[in-house]
């Protein structure tokens, strides 16, 4: 079976090789073939390959050399079946399509580009046959003609019908109308790849946009119900809750019929800022007490009226310019670092994140960045 694109997406991009004009997105190798899915700016490209195509071309030959699929008349397969591509079958696989893949996508980059663009993109499905003579490698790349327009970045649009009620009064904002940001350092400088982050509106305000993300559905309506929620608690009316704050749906299509995501206000960060893996943050130890007292009070507040954070983790607290502690992420699920499996997505869970964030975590934080 193939692995999950999260799961692949983070080994092939930490273990293989890939020219730095690609990212990997995700890779799978089933009994007889195997897919890599790659961007490069908004343009996706899936490349397969059937090893029964190309085993008897040179290519072919080395390529299924390299991840220990020799063709069938030289080795059972049987034994060396594997659902990873190997390191050295990849970069093959890359290299091939690579001269192709730089000429079908000129842009480099999805910095400054609409948002809508990452909702209908240009998408090519490549695949190496046997060209049938012995010159050159033996192989050749079909499918560049075939170019369909879909979503990427692994966004995962919503039919807007779909979207939990607490959104029903919230802003509608066309995907057309937002700039992607999301290289801005201030935002999170880990982030300049990424379809989530900041965003630029059309009268120039600031926002940070969070995609609905395909195996993240769940998560996304989870979060967009908890937000709406508070919404229409008003419960950023007081200031001391210091709360992500649903300010739009971000719509796409035709005629704005599909959720994209949502829209946030963005939390300014200084150099002293930034969420809870921030070395800065780590350091300034004598404002750990009362971040943690700030954060206990938004908790509660939550609480009050029947919510529940969720997902508490040293990434999902931020601190602003103004060395205000803000919680954020209402997507549910838990790190089990800071809250116990059978906790999840409960009160009790909640506070048992919060003591083990500041009172364990933070005195001698396990990441820094």
């Amino acid at each position: 079976m193939p692995l999950q694109g999260d799961q692949r997406l983070q080994e092939v991009a930490n273990d293989i090789m890939v020219p730095p004009v690609f990212s990997v997105q995700s890779g799978w190798t089933l009994d007889d073939m195997s897919q890599v899915t790659v961007t490069r700016g908004p343009t996706t490209f899936v490349i397969s390959v059937r090893f029964s195509d190309v085993e008897r071309t040179a290519w072919g030959r080395n390529y299924l050399q390299r991840i220990g699929r020799l063709p069938s008349d030289d080795i059972d397969n049987t034994d060396n079946a594997t659902s990873e591509p190997s390191q050295g079958g990849s970069e093959l696989l890359l290299s091939r399509c690579s001269p192709l893949m730089l000429k079908l996508a000129p842009t480099v980059s999805i910095q400054g580009l609409p948002v809508e663009v990452l909702c209908s993109s240009p998408t090519y499905r490549l695949e190496l046959l046997s060209t049938g003579a012995v010159e050159d490698d033996g192989v050749q790349i079909v499918g560049a003609e075939n170019l369909t327009y879909e979503p990427s970045h692994d966004l995962s649009p919503l039919p807007i019908l779909e979207l939990p009620a607490p959104c029903a009064g919230i802003l509608r904002v066309p995907a057309s109308t937002l700039t992607l940001a999301t290289a801005d350092g201030q935002a999170d400088p880990r982030a300049a790849g990424s379809s989530q982050g900041k965003v630029q509106a059309a009268d120039g305000l600031a926002m940070y946009f969070k995609p609905r993300f395909a195996g993240r559905e769940t998560q996304f309506e989870r979060e967009a119900h908890v937000l709406g929620r508070i919404a229409e608690l008003g419960l950023h009316s007081n200031q001391t809750n210091r709360l992500s704050r649903l300010v739009g749906i971000v719509t796409t299509g035709k005629f704005g019929e599909q959720v994209a995501g949502i829209l946030l206000a963005f939390i300014v960060t200084g150099p002293g800022g930034g969420d809870c893996l921030r070395r800065a943050v780590q350091a300034r130890t004598e404002m750990h007490e009362e971040w943690k007292a700030q954060v206990g009070e938004t908790v509660k507040k939550l609480h009050a009226h029947q919510l529940v954070w969720g997902d508490v983790n040293a990434g999902n607290v931020v601190i602003d310019e103004s060395s205000n502690a803000w919680v954020i992420d209402f997507g549910g699920l838990n790190n089990p670092e800071f809250v116990d499996d059978e906790l999840a997505e409960t009160e009790e869970g909640d506070w048992l994140g919060v003591h083990r964030l500041f009172d364990e975590w933070l005195p001698s934080p396990t990441l820094s960045l």
